[in-house]
């Protein structure tokens, strides 16, 4: 049984250079009307604007959160245990884009708008790989290039052992997980291709920035880029725009299908379903065929992010219209409860390997973890 918890988003110091997050954590037991601040955790490895991302380790003992800089911290008591330099600010904003663990919770990889993607020891933080799409971007209107190009989506496979990022281009690139090779890219850019004496005119020959492409943005910096899953066998990968979701064959990068339906996209635990989310509510698709296998009628004003519980069974969304994060019943589309965390904008939502914890990272550098079934304290006091 999900208990029905509610949450109060507290004010946050957030002059200039001093910004921090806090984990805030909250418990309620089952018939209690009010809930319980557990603790406040705070910290500035996190420091930054809007847009947190967010892991669960599958082992359920780590929780990783960035945005310029990463720290990664005990789940269960809530120390901080390591602080990773992360990805730096880039011309158009950036920071973190994307944070994932591998299956066996040893290794953490990240995406940034520094255009890299880079491979973390989760346990020491020593910095294993770094990975570049050896692309630089060109701003419309100018003839030169200002860096290297943003990747604003990240997904892995434990299954497929592929990494996948979209760049600013739309372009979706694919990387081997184990050895950082290049696999190819899916997808049109959306970007015009740009020869190097045109990004440096005043150079002389050879006397180039080493990337290997170059391409002029048809805007300086846009939303929207396609969120990415695989499906859990690894052999689909889901790109889901505003508009529609395209799922691709990993292995041949063959577009399978175009669902007429986006938002975000989140493959079911087992693989047979695929669901979207947007505004108007939740779709839930055949993911062999493109079938529509239903629609959750009451999920009206669904703001993203979406997420499935481990087993399936439940579905969390974010909601537009301050009614805080919404637990459906996936299988009869009820809604079970809602958990109020201050109306603020949702970044991201994981649960917990065992389905007993939801963790959210929601705007003005804030992330809580709430604990759905007993109640019990999840942290000590830590700061």
């Amino acid at each position: 049984m999900i208990c029905r918890l509610q949450a109060q988003a507290i004010g946050m110091n957030a002059a200039y250079h001093i910004s921090a997050i806090a984990v805030i954590l909250w418990f309620s037991e089952c018939g209690r009307a009010e809930p319980l601040q557990v603790t406040e955790l705070k910290n500035r490895a996190f420091a930054g604007s809007i847009g947190h991302q967010l892991a669960y380790s599958p082992d359920g003992n780590l929780i990783a959160v960035g945005k310029y800089r990463i720290g990664i911290w005990d789940a269960h008591t809530g120390a901080k245990l390591l602080e990773l330099d992360g990805h730096s600010k880039a011309v158009n904003e950036g920071g973190v884009s994307g944070l994932v663990f591998t299956s066996d919770s040893k290794t953490l990889f990240s995406s940034g708008h520094d255009g890299a993607i880079r491979s973390w020891d989760a346990v020491s933080g020593r910095l294993l790989r770094e990975i570049s799409t050896n692309v630089a971007w060109v701003l419309k209107g100018s003839e030169t290039a200002v860096g290297a190009m943003p990747l604003h989506s990240l997904a892995y496979s434990d299954s497929s052992q592929v990494l996948a990022a979209v760049g600013h281009d739309w372009t979706i690139r694919l990387w081997d997980g184990r050895s950082g090779k290049y696999l190819g890219s899916l997808g049109e850019s959306k970007a015009d291709r740009v020869d190097a004496s045109e990004a440096f005119p005043d150079s002389r020959d050879g006397d180039t920035d080493s990337r290997s492409e170059f391409r002029r943005m048809p805007v300086y910096y846009q939303f929207n880029h396609p969120s990415l899953c695989f499906s859990p066998d690894g052999e689909t990968l889901a790109a889901t725009e505003y508009e529609h979701a395209n799922l691709w064959s990993v292995a041949d990068r063959k577009l399978r299908m175009s669902i007429p339906s986006g938002g975000k996209g989140q493959f079911s635990p087992d693989g047979k379903v695929f669901v979207t989310g947007i505004y108007d509510g939740l779709t839930v698709w055949n993911p062999n065929t493109g079938e529509k296998i239903k629609e959750i009628s009451d999920a009206t004003k669904v703001y993203t992010p979406l997420r499935f519980s481990p087993d399936g069974s439940t579905l969390a969304t974010g909601s537009a219209d301050a009614n805080g994060i919404r637990l459906w019943d996936f299988k009869s589309g009820k809604l079970i409860s809602s958990i109020q965390y201050g109306g603020l904008a949702l970044d991201a939502i994981r649960f917990s390997p065992d389905g007993q914890q939801l963790a959210a990272t929601v705007r003005r550098n804030q992330v809580h973890v709430f604990n759905l079934q007993t109640g019990r304290k999840l942290f000590g006091d830590a700061h």
